[in-house]
């Protein structure tokens, strides 16, 4: 027994997810192309600024790869990711107000913590996450 969920997405939300996924690699080409300027705007090292890039690649790829057969958890996983990132940059613009230094190595960070789980969490097939037997395929 299979424990991967077996429904797949509606044509208008896979665009969606495509979209998403080819967002993310745009963003993490943008940091590679931009590493000096944006690690000295934020002061971030830029090693931290190339790791979160090599981060949001990861999860564009895995985005894009997975994509044909993506159930609607994965759909939620994405939800998630965009409500973190949301999150960390309301958080560390608050923390940049504050004159708080580390405010830019901490967006970078979490991005790349959502990221890479992000990615582990498509390339597994979320099979760490619990599903409802209604879910699962059948012999």
């Amino acid at each position: 027994m299979s424990i991967l969920p077996t429904r797949v997405i509606s044509r208008p939300t896979r665009i969606g997810v495509i979209a998403d996924g080819w967002f993310k690699l745009t963003l993490a080409a943008a940091y590679a192309i931009f590493i000096a300027p944006l690690s000295t705007w934020l002061d971030a090292p830029m090693w931290l600024t190339g790791l979160t890039a090599a981060a949001i690649a990861g999860a564009g790829a895995a985005e894009l790869a997975t994509y044909r057969v993506r159930a609607r958890r994965h759909v939620l996983l994405l939800a998630g990711y965009d409500a973190v990132w949301l999150l960390a940059s309301v958080g560390s613009y608050l923390m940049a107000l504050a004159e708080f230094s580390a405010a830019g190595s901490t967006w970078l960070a979490v991005q790349a913590i959502a990221s890479a789980l992000l990615t582990a969490l498509f390339i597994t097939g979320t099979s760490a996450l619990p599903h409802s037997s209604a879910h699962r395929t059948r012999k």
